[in-house]
């Protein structure tokens, strides 16, 4: 005993510098000498508190290594000694702690509810009341003996212990919420509602909040009546209400609303002067406001004249308040406007973030980032924008350089732009990067390179090639060498004749770091390879088998699938590689992941996965997970598979899978469609209208009743709210208008449509919903009477012109270029509107960059009548096509057979019409001689096969 005694003294002496050490070898001892603590807890005054805090500490790391004796002994000695007669001695010190013992040995040994609640009621001692209401609050509610319970509150309400009176409130919401028809509520409300305003101490609050709504309205009034105490000393007390009244929000309240904003400014003044950081937890106000029907609209009015209001002053924290608040009025209310208050090229935010304040300039990040990816994003140029984000990350500190990355980095990834210019802002910049910011760099350009991979030069992908690889090989951070394998991957994809130059570093690299422990890292070391198979498609998969064996062990943990990616890399591997051995359980596993009822991170990953290998599966197999699939993508609890669940089905319904095949997988999608609820509709639009798209382009005119109702719903929808849902549904109405799924009635009410939002201050989204709409008529139509005239063809040409130089209208203008050209090819617009139209060729949309591939294919003979300038430039788009190289399937879905009859065409043309091939090539690719040597060795390939 004297030698544990001296090494606790040692451990708890203040001047000790290894205490950590220290502890350790007390607490091995005492492992193996417990009835040792047992005496000292007993009879060591002094040490008595840290001795019961290691009795805690040896409890849950060793019971279940103890024997049944052993498990016993500190079971007597607890409710023996420890609880009876040690605890009165300081039951304010004691109680916490020896409550939790009591609790986890009592749990661990499955006491039953009668005997603890027997035991717990022998003990009379008053010191012991603080321990009993701890307990108490600790067990399960279904342990309770109500009546006891009822008994011990009331003694404990009549305490002046703050302590416990707190207890007592915790008590009581766990009883009414437990206990609803009880007499709980009526026996004690009175007296807890005038302590919840006595008692100076937030915690009140804080708990009351968790309080069932039934039982709420008598705490309100009082709680206004706290929050409505100026006293500065009352500042948590106030907060801790106003937090209670908000998360009880309802239609009674709304005209107090906007003193809850008032008073959520106050405090976050208070905030801004004393601790310098915004509580965002106070935002809650915005979310239940905007999430009850009954109050949104008002709700919405209020904070957004108050927000707009804090963004005019001329007071910093003001402008900060008001940026948070814009930020969480677009997260709350997607679908409700905001247009008319912010400026097309967000030059409001211009001063903010270049106002040199770290706290306005991450404010103004935080609105950004959310606006990304929302459908009022795509109203917005964000070009001008992002000038002062490229400054940022020159000259600001680290944090506002890691907030302009992650805008950055959700700007590329966001599914309404990819320019060129980003790559060539960050190419241009990439020298003067310090080191602890190169990974973002690295990440942003492996990212932007792919779109752009026509018009990089030589001298730029060799330059990035060099920086990659002495990255690679050298000993720079671990980070910063994901960032460049990853960069590595895209140049593989932009260019394949540099596959073989960087491909063997790059994997290595990137396999190595799959046995890594750091999940951040082996999530992306995985999206590198997956890139990598993608893009070589399978080639290089000869190289990656003595990997596999480790792979295959990482994808699967304790039969669920790991969560860092190696599932979803094992799955493209087996794609290209089919032979691969010992796939079977782990191809099993993912479509029972999908077909039991789904763990929702599960059913992503087995769904990113099954999307990839589905169609290789027997067809009763595919349209078993199709049934699957559909009986729970609408279940409620569910509603966050759904996008997920649709790549599985989209996979399935691809036009390349065998018709019979795909016409029994739509036809049971089609029957999940109806009109949905509008809290559906808005939070789903999307999904729901990809799927529907999917399913009508496969059996077209044979749309069943029940999905036509869903479009007809979504129509008169759109033609009430179209700035909501247009962006969403007019893509599922052209393929309805291609189809045939719509009357004429409707689709001249869509076209109406669809010119009148061209008339307009059009944005992006905007114009290419529309413009697809359009086209799936003229593609209908021989000429097009019954949509043109000559005023709408007026509107075709000026749009274009706002187009031409308009970079955040890349993809709009992808769609309108297939109009121009579809009507060049029957001669119903002018020669230099036609040829500027064919300079748009390629597409940075790949699947538009398709149809007019198949369009001038099918068109060879006007093509070779066509003026000498309209062919050259044919010939010109179909060279700058081939600028991908062996990459243009995976860049532009592009298969050889397509690539060999343009090749042809471009021959053919060039006989016809006396020119020169390798001049136009020379003339597409000035500074990029491997990029011509590419694309004559293919012409020379094509002419020697005949």
């Amino acid at each position: 005993m004297d030698e544990i005694r001296q090494l606790f003294l040692m451990f708890l002496n203040p001047t000790n510098t290894n205490p950590d050490e220290a502890g350790k070898i007390l607490f091995e001892r005492l492992c193996s000498s417990i009835e040792t603590l047992y005496e000292i807890i007993q009879n060591d005054s002094p040490l008595r508190h840290p001795a019961i805090v290691f009795l805690k500490l040896i409890l849950n790391l060793k019971f279940v290594e103890m024997d049944a004796d052993d498990k016993q002994r500190v079971f007597l000695f607890t409710t023996n000694v420890l609880i009876p007669i040690i605890l009165p001695e300081n039951p304010s010190i004691f109680s916490p702690i020896v409550s939790e013992i009591f609790y986890f040995i009592s749990h661990e040994m499955g006491a039953d509810s009668n005997s603890v609640n027997s035991y717990i009621k022998s003990l009379n001692n008053p010191n012991l009341l603080p321990f009993i209401i701890l307990f108490l609050n600790r067990v399960e509610p279904s342990f309770l003996d109500l009546e006891f319970t009822s008994h011990i509150m009331t003694i404990g309400l009549q305490s002046d212990d703050m302590q416990l009176l707190v207890l007592c409130f915790r008590l009581f919401v766990i009883l009414c919420n437990n206990f609803p028809s009880s007499p709980v509520f009526s026996i004690f409300s009175e007296r807890i509602s005038a302590l919840s305003v006595e008692l100076l101490t937030p915690e009140v609050w804080n708990i009351l909040t968790d309080l069932s709504s039934a039982f709420v309205p008598p705490f309100l009034n009082q709680a206004i009546t706290v929050l409505q105490n100026p006293d500065p000393d009352r500042l948590l007390i106030r907060v801790a209400a106003f937090n209670f009244i908000v998360s009880n929000l309802n239609a009674n309240l709304i005209s107090q609303l906007p003193q809850f904003m008032n008073y959520l400014i106050e405090f976050q003044l208070i905030n801004l002067n004393e601790i310098n950081v915004i509580d965002q937890s106070l935002f809650i106000l915005y979310q239940t406001a905007l999430e009850n029907p009954d109050i949104k609209s008002p709700a919405f009015e209020i904070f957004k004249n108050a927000t707009f209001q804090l963004l005019s002053t001329n007071s910093i924290l003001h402008q900060i308040i008001g940026l948070f608040s814009l930020a969480f009025l677009i997260d709350n209310s997607p679908e409700m406007s905001l247009l008319e208050y912010i400026p097309n090229d967000l030059s409001m935010f211009h001063p903010f973030l270049m106002s040199g304040n770290p706290i306005l300039i991450e404010a103004t990040f935080e609105v950004l980032r959310v606006m990304i990816g929302k459908p009022l994003s795509s109203h917005f140029n964000f070009e001008p924008i992002f000038q002062d984000v490229i400054y940022l990350f020159l000259n600001a500190d680290t944090n506002i350089r890691n907030r302009a990355a992650v805008f950055s980095y959700r700007y590329l990834k966001s599914n309404f732009v990819f320019t060129f210019w980003i790559f060539r802002k960050f190419v241009s910049v990439i020298q003067s990067v310090k080191c602890t910011e190169l990974c973002i760099y690295l990440d942003i350009l492996a990212d932007s390179i792919l779109p752009n991979s026509i018009v990089v030069n030589d001298y730029e992908m060799d330059s990035l090639v060099s920086l990659a690889g002495e990255i690679l090989s050298s000993n720079r951070d671990l980070d910063v060498k994901i960032a460049a394998a990853s960069l590595c991957c895209s140049l593989i994809q932009k260019d394949a004749d540099l596959t073989f130059q960087i491909g063997e570093i790059a994997v290595r690299s990137a396999f190595s770091a799959l046995t890594q422990s750091n999940r951040t890292m082996r999530k992306t070391m995985s999206t590198c390879l997956i890139r990598f198979i993608k893009c070589t498609f399978g080639r290089f998969n000869i190289q990656f088998r003595p990997f596999y064996p480790e792979l295959l062990r990482c994808s699967v943990i304790q039969n669920s699938l790991s969560p860092c990616g190696e599932p979803i890399l094992l799955t493209e591997m087996i794609r290209y590689d089919p032979e691969l051995p010992n796939k079977d359980a782990f191809l099993a596993l993912l479509v029972t992941t999908i077909q039991s009822p789904p763990n929702i991170k599960q059913y992503k990953i087995a769904a990113l996965c099954l999307k990839k290998v589905i169609n290789k599966f027997p067809l009763n197999t595919q349209l078993q997970v199709t049934v699957q699939i559909c009986s729970n993508i609408l279940s409620p609890n569910l509603f966050k598979i759904m996008k997920f669940a649709i790549l599985v089905l989209s996979s399935m319904l691809k036009e390349k899978c065998p018709e019979e095949k795909r016409v029994q997988v739509a036809q049971i999608v089609a029957q999940i469609f109806h009109p949905f609820p509008d809290y559906i509709l808005k939070s789903y639009i999307g999904s729901l209208c990809r799927l529907s798209s999917l399913v009508i382009r496969t059996i077209g005119p044979n749309t069943p009743e029940n999905m036509k109702l869903f479009v007809m719903q979504l129509f008169e929808k759109t033609m009430v709210s179209p700035i909501f849902y247009s962006h969403y549904t007019y893509f599922l109405f052209s393929d309805c208008i291609k189809y045939s799924v719509v009357d004429e009635n409707t689709v001249k009410a869509i076209i109406n449509n669809t010119f009148d939002q061209l008339k307009g201050n059009f944005t992006n989204f905007d114009a290419s919903c529309s413009f697809l709409c359009i086209k799936a008529v003229l593609e209908k139509e021989t000429r097009g009477e019954s949509i043109l005239n000559e005023e709408r063809m007026s509107i075709l040409v000026e749009s274009w012109v706002k187009m031409t130089n308009n970079l955040s209208m890349v993809l709009s203008k992808a769609y309108l270029a297939n109009i121009l050209i579809i009507l060049g090819l029957r001669e119903m617009i002018p020669l230099d509107l036609y040829v500027s139209a064919i300079h748009a060729f390629p597409m940075e949309i790949k699947h538009i960059t398709g149809e007019v591939c198949r369009l001038f294919l099918q068109n060879k003979e006007t093509i070779q009548n066509a003026p000498v300038i309209v062919a050259k430039e044919i010939m010109s788009g179909i060279i700058r096509l081939l600028g991908a190289g062996k990459s243009i399937r995976y860049t532009h879905k592009i298969e050889a057979e397509i690539v060999i009859a343009l090749i042809q065409l471009v021959i053919s043309v060039a006989f016809s019409k006396n020119l020169d091939v390798k001049q136009t090539i020379l003339e597409c690719f000035p500074e990029s001689p491997r990029k011509q040597a590419t694309i004559s060795t293919l012409f020379q390939q094509v002419q020697s096969s005949g």
